[in-house]
């Protein structure tokens, strides 16, 4: 593509250059004096920005995504001080130009991706959204990352590994986590290394129950330390986030138990969504039964779980000692319907080692009224299933022993869609 005369267009705002095959821009383009957008967006054979582009002092969004042969930014971008979007998510930028942070202080976006993280940030007071891909041990959150008291999205937060760092003393700001704790605009938040957590007190110092605006959160850990079982338990239970939580996953949690605010209607009255992958060391899931809004569930590579029993359907012992006395102190016609997992329409399974699946033995339970669809995965041990899916218009079973899903079938009508 050859761009002739573009540098006479001189009263646009906005060039849209996606998806083109220029190499380099024209000089010229740096005489646009009043452009506010310039869309880079999949230009796969950009290698170069103009090294002037300093010049475009009315710049607000500078959109680079996808310009997989771009390796370097001029130093000329730190220039740019109206700038509020920079996303430099696929391409081969290694290092941003020390000004990029300093001087960039109307920053709102940024996407890092696989670029090197800055050693500190400051003076980015409007910064809303903060993400990157670097996801090795080695790396550090930028010092200065508690001040961006504005963020809405941090993807992601890498703990810092305390366990090696002498400095690193409890209760003081050179606590990884401690650096979350004013960050109380946040409304999704991935924390990846969570394994360096050093037990329920560190944990607790993030303050994710206070953060009243958050709805997605994401929590990582890395490898599985050697620690005392109850200090990964801890960490998960010192974890615990506000009550207006929407979506939670947990992924490769390394202890023994889930703590018991991830099955309290209490603690999560309106979490909508659950994902949970790869916590391989747990042998029971949380009791989820009783969350009243819980609609989408996914349970992937738990393989320690052999059994789905009462423990996963509810937790609360004293609801059922009432069930309970309900029917031994009566009939069940007066005893109190509990209907469990109320609201859940989709529901994904995957656990290799899972030979039971059994409902509450009492009749007083009604499971799985509003389940829709049933995804099951790699069962082959599984010899039982409940029949409590009534409602059912999607099943997709794969790899799992057909005689122990007979029962899917009895339930008084046939999915829509069986695969």
């Amino acid at each position: 593509m050859i761009l002739l005369g573009i540098g006479s267009l001189k009263m646009s705002r906005h060039l849209d250059l996606s998806w083109s095959d220029v190499e380099m821009l024209p000089d010229s383009v740096v005489q646009l004096t009043n452009l506010q957008t310039l869309d880079l967006y999949r230009g796969y054979r950009l290698i170069a920005l103009p090294l002037d582009i300093g010049s475009l002092k009315d710049l607000r969004e500078l959109k680079l995504k996808y310009c997989e042969s771009l390796k370097v930014l001029p130093r000329e971008v730190g220039s740019l001080r109206r700038l509020r979007c920079l996303d430099l998510s696929n391409t081969k930028i290694e290092v941003l130009p020390e000004s990029c942070i300093d001087n960039l202080s109307n920053l709102e976006l940024i996407h890092f991706g696989n670029c090197k993280l800055p050693k500190e940030i400051k003076n980015l007071p409007k910064l809303r959204i903060f993400k990157h891909w670097r996801k090795n041990k080695e790396d550090e959150m930028p010092r200065g990352i508690e001040t961006l008291t504005c963020l809405e999205v941090l993807e992601s937060y890498l703990v810092k590994n305390c366990r090696e760092t002498i400095s690193c003393n409890s209760g003081t700001d050179s606590d990884g986590i401690i650096e979350l704790a004013n960050l109380n605009s946040l409304q999704e938040l991935w924390i990846h290394n969570l394994d360096f957590v050093r037990g329920g007190t560190d944990a607790a110092r993030a303050k994710l129950k206070d953060k009243v605006n958050i709805r997605y959160l994401c929590l990582i850990w890395g490898s599985i330390f050697e620690d005392d079982d109850d200090v990964q338990n801890m960490v998960l239970e010192g974890l615990e986030p506000n009550v207006n939580l929407k979506k939670l996953e947990v992924n490769y949690f390394p202890g023994l138990k889930f703590p018991k605010w991830m099955g309290s209607s209490t603690c999560l009255p309106t979490l909508v969504e659950i994902i949970l992958w790869g916590c391989i060391r747990c042998e029971k899931l949380p009791a989820l039964g009783l969350l009243p809004c819980l609609s989408v569930l996914e349970i992937w590579k738990m393989k320690s779980v052999k059994c789905l029993g009462d423990e996963f359907y509810y937790q609360q012992e004293e609801e059922r000692i009432r069930s309970c006395n309900n029917i031994l102190g009566g009939t069940t016609e007066n005893a109190t319907t509990m209907s469990l997992f109320p609201s859940l329409i989709h529901l994904k399974l995957s656990m290799e080692n899972l030979e039971e699946w059994v409902a509450p033995p009492l009749p007083i339970y009604i499971s799985f009224s509003s389940l829709e669809k049933l995804e099951i995965n790699c069962f082959p041990k599984l010899r039982t299933t409940p029949n409590s899916f009534h409602f059912l218009k999607e099943l997709e079973l794969y790899d799992t022993n057909s005689k122990a899903v007979t029962p899917f079938f009895a339930t008084g009508g046939w999915p829509s869609d069986i695969r």
